[in-house]
């Protein structure tokens, strides 16, 4: 499964990208292929203005199938909450959240849930 993103200048979602060693574009680039989106979440539970703007494009909006959020707990309730807004928004799950760059754990069970998404996806289009 292809990701696309976007990290901010502390790259925190973009070290966590690296870690799942999967075919990733960041999200400014466009999403030209069915993609699960690596979006983080700032302090006010913002969607990131640069996601927005990526996603202006219906096709591009179209090809998000998922959604993993990306957050600091010290934002209490509005842990990952951009992350969620994006998915209610587009009418996808949000299958994994971390925070920060996540730990070994979170790449563990983050592929594990991928992997879960794309299999029940497959057999929802067979």
């Amino acid at each position: 499964m292809h990701i696309v993103y976007y990290s901010n200048v502390t790259k925190n979602t973009e070290r966590f990208v690296a870690k799942l060693g999967l075919p990733a574009t960041r999200i400014e680039a466009g999403v030209p292929e069915p993609s699960i989106a690596i979006i983080p979440t700032y302090g006010d539970a913002a969607v990131p203005v640069v996601v927005l703007k990526a996603l202006k494009d219906k096709a591009d909006r179209d090809n998000i199938v998922a959604i993993i959020g990306a957050g600091n707990m010290n934002f209490g309730r509005n842990y990952c909450a951009g992350a969620r807004k994006l998915a209610t928004k587009l009418g996808v799950p949000v299958i994994y959240e971390f925070e920060l760059q996540g730990t070994p754990e979170d790449v563990r069970e983050a592929l594990a849930a991928i992997d879960t998404f794309t299999t029940e996806l497959a057999k929802e289009t067979a």
